[in-house]
């Protein structure tokens, strides 16, 4: 879990509403509802996490995330 002295946890949110405004493509559940956020090697299957650097590609094989957000570069289309 994130380090709530940092920010106050307003969710949960329904993984739509968070892409709204950003150039991506859900594929699977929009109505996912996300409880928090945290790195791939410590998500579980209630958050988001994120890919925005190939060294932490290794860390798709094992995450728990139950929904991650990726640069188009590691997606397969």
């Amino acid at each position: 879990m994130a380090d709530n002295s940092f920010y106050n946890n307003y969710g949960p949110f329904v993984l739509s509403s968070l892409v709204e405004d950003i150039d991506c493509s859900i594929l699977g559940d929009k109505n996912f509802l996300v409880k928090d956020i945290n790195p791939l090697n410590l998500a579980s299957s209630s958050e988001l996490s994120f890919l925005s650097n190939k060294k932490y590609l290794k860390d798709l094989d094992n995450t728990k995330a139950g929904v991650i957000i990726a640069e188009k570069k590691y997606t397969i289309n």
